[in-house]
């Protein structure tokens, strides 16, 4: 019994195990019938390399985003290091602009503590950055100027250009000018327009527009229109292509009405006339500035400039240390404008004063300052209008006027046009080349009546200057003796001397 018991329990339990091996075998059949095979036996290899190529490129990323955000940190170090070396540098720049204009002895109020501190508050003075004081003053004193037919022809007339204030000693770059050409320019009035054109592209900056109606009328004694070039002989080129007026033009012998007619008849226009400023020092104080007594000098309402609105300027009592102000303080004294009314004849051989050579070359008087720039001798057969005009402002020297007819001479001077003052007290020198059969080479001009130089003018070929002629040259009132005795000592050795001067009689 119990044996059967044991027979049937035993084959009981190793029927549960034969089921139990064959659903377990019977599952994984059917796992494997429900796989569907692609084919590609290196499937698993692609996609493992898959994977590593987007860990690569993850990596890849990673790794460049790390560099750029080292290198935006790189450049933020530099970008400071730089600020740092441009604040330097400025600082530099600054203890040499205050210590070549004494700027750390700017005027003094001259007031109380308490007063000085109500006087600051209006001021806005800002003694440690001059650029920083002008910020307010960059437009101040620049008229609005308006298109012509919506062109921009530069105004080359005007002393400066924008974002530069005028001096009497030249243009001083405001907080506005962002150019390279940071220190004050002295040289300005001696370019002509050209180079003014080609100065402003280097130093980034531009002249104001032309107004419609210019201050003091058009130039119509200039040689050519503006964007007109001067070839000689009286002959205008357009540098721009002009359908309505094509070809070279004279434009010497037309009047001032036949011109303005060629600007409405070819599109053309001619440049305002030039002013020279004349400042005069007398004063105290600087111009619309109030003195208000003991050397104190109160500002107008509307000056922001980088001086005290009431400063003291009794240690300012000489011109020099005046300009010294102006410059610093962006100031004028006061100053009279004369319109250069007269045009020069710049076709001549030669400036006033100099004599032809048989070489073709013009020689200086004896008592001509030269340089390394202005030389004794010179040839302006190759210098155009505007070049013998700059050559005239820097080397000092003066062309005569074209049309002297009706001009008003100027008899103050000592001695007639192109002559000089000689050793001998009260006598003139005439030029190399001047011959006459009833007038000396050296005469006396002293406390000769006007009627009787008229005499002279008109038998002896001479002449007195018109007033305003003499602008550049000092000939005319200065001598050099060693000079004079210098050339006397070398070209005259035989021949009746004048004891006095040196010279053949």
């Amino acid at each position: 019994m119990n044996y059967r018991f044991v027979f049937l329990l035993s084959v009981i339990i190793l029927n549960v195990i034969q089921k139990g091996c064959c659903s377990s075998w019977l599952n994984q059949e059917d796992k494997k019938a429900t796989f569907s095979f692609s084919g590609n036996l290196k499937l698993d290899i692609k996609n493992d390399k898959e994977n590593k190529l987007n860990d690569f490129e993850n990596n890849k990323n990673v790794e460049r985003l790390n560099e750029g955000v080292t290198k935006i940190m790189q450049k933020e170090k530099e970008l400071i290091e730089s600020n740092k070396h441009v604040k330097d540098v400025v600082d530099e720049v600054g203890i040499v602009i205050k210590k070549k204009y004494n700027i750390n002895e700017l005027p003094p109020s001259g007031l109380t503590k308490d007063e000085e501190e109500d006087v600051k508050e209006d001021s806005a003075f800002l003694s440690d950055d001059l650029e920083e004081a002008a910020e307010n003053f960059s437009l101040s004193g620049e008229k609005k100027m308006e298109d012509h037919s919506e062109i921009c022809y530069p105004d080359y007339s005007m002393p400066c250009p924008l974002h530069f204030f005028r001096t009497s000693t030249g243009c001083v770059p405001l907080r506005t000018y962002e150019g390279p050409c940071n220190k004050i320019q002295n040289k300005l009035i001696y370019l002509y327009d050209e180079q003014k054109a080609s100065w402003a592209e280097i130093c980034e900056v531009n002249w104001p527009c032309m107004p419609l109606e210019c201050s003091y009328g058009r130039d119509y004694n200039s040689v050519c229109p503006i964007n007109w070039i001067d070839i000689g002989k009286g002959l205008c080129r357009n540098i721009y292509k002009n359908e309505k007026c094509a070809g070279d033009i004279n434009f010497s012998n037309m009047s001032f009405e036949e011109k303005k007619s060629m600007e409405k008849k070819c599109g053309i226009i001619w440049k305002c006339k030039s002013i020279t400023y004349t400042t005069n020092f007398d004063d105290i104080c600087p111009l619309h500035w109030e003195n208000i007594g003991n050397y104190k000098c109160k500002a107008p309402q509307d000056y922001k400039g980088p001086c005290p609105n009431i400063s003291n300027l009794k240690k300012y009592n000489t011109q020099e240390k005046k300009e010294n102000i102006e410059n610093v303080c962006l100031v004028n004294w006061p100053y009279s404008i004369k319109v250069n009314e007269y045009q020069r004849d710049y076709n001549v051989d030669c400036p006033i004063g100099w004599s032809m050579m048989e070489n073709g070359f013009c020689r200086a008087p004896e008592n001509y300052k030269k340089s390394l720039k202005c030389k004794e001798e010179v040839s302006f057969d190759d210098m155009n209008a505007d070049q013998k005009h700059s050559y005239s402002l820097a080397c000092n020297v003066d062309f005569p006027f074209k049309d002297k007819q009706d001009c008003k001479r100027n008899y103050s001077f000592a001695c007639p046009l192109g002559w000089i003052p000689s050793k001998k007290i009260n006598y003139c020198k005439a030029p190399l080349n001047y011959k006459s059969s009833i007038c000396k080479n050296v005469s006396k001009f002293k406390n000769i009546l006007d009627n009787q130089k008229n005499y002279y003018l008109k038998f002896c070929d001479i002449d007195w200057p018109c007033e305003g002629e003499i602008q550049n040259s000092m000939i005319y009132t200065q001598i050099s003796v060693d000079h004079l005795e210098e050339h006397g000592k070398k070209k005259y050795t035989r021949g009746p001397v004048d004891s006095e001067t040196g010279l053949i009689i």
